[in-house]
């Protein structure tokens, strides 16, 4: 009788494949890696990998979402503060984070913008994830106004769209040009965006100490 293999197991055996391939990635490109390099990678068989994934543009998706795991917990921890001020606050120091020190799977980043082109499962999964950060801004920008915190005539959608907008730019060109100077950018936009929609007193710091960045 064939024993069970656990839930554990099997995640543990995804993430191992997973990390594999995207330092095939990262090292020689998407598209320049083979299912066979990725198996070489990460010390599996071919059927060990092939038992997990179908195919190398599985794995390419799975790069992805594996990306965008942490930034969601987080996001989610933010709701769950109960205030517009508290969320984003919470929310702009989770998007330093990755500023400052992108995971391998966010390095990963404007190679999978380029496949989103020819691949329409990227595609979705990107324009999802931008959709998501843009309606949770949306959301918090309209508990603030409900606050008492924000602008009442605050337009709560061009706020969530400005925020994915400048976030993903910044993120881009600090992974394709490591010496370019993204922090004064962000500070920059993040002084327009509080004078133009909160209320007067204290703004909501989600600078956090980039020096050394």
């Amino acid at each position: 009788m064939t024993p069970k293999v656990s839930e554990e197991h099997k995640q543990a055996r995804r993430e191992q494949i997973i990390n594999a391939a995207i330092d095939c990635f990262i090292r020689n490109g998407i598209h320049k890696t083979s299912m066979r390099d990725i198996c070489q990678e990460s010390g599996l068989s071919v059927g060990a990998v092939y038992l997990h994934f179908k195919s190398k543009e599985e794995i390419i998706e799975a790069s992805w979402k594996m990306s965008q795991e942490t930034s969601r917990a987080r996001y989610e921890e933010g709701v769950q503060i109960g205030s517009a001020r508290g969320t984003i606050k919470s929310w702009g120091e989770e998007y330093d984070a990755r500023l400052r020190h992108p995971d391998k799977a966010r390095q990963l980043y404007p190679q999978l913008l380029a496949e989103a082109f020819r691949n329409p499962r990227i595609r979705e999964n990107i324009v999802q994830a931008w959709r998501e950060v843009e309606q949770a801004i949306e959301e918090a920008t309209r508990q603030g106004i409900a606050e008492g915190l924000v602008k009442s005539d605050a337009d709560a959608r061009l706020v969530g769209r400005l925020w994915s907008i400048v976030q993903e730019g910044a993120i881009i060109e600090r992974l394709i040009d490591p010496q370019r100077d993204v922090v004064e950018v962000v500070r920059f936009y993040r002084m327009l965006l509080q004078d133009h929609i909160f209320v007067g007193g204290p703004k909501i710091n989600t600078q956090s100490d980039m020096q050394g960045s």
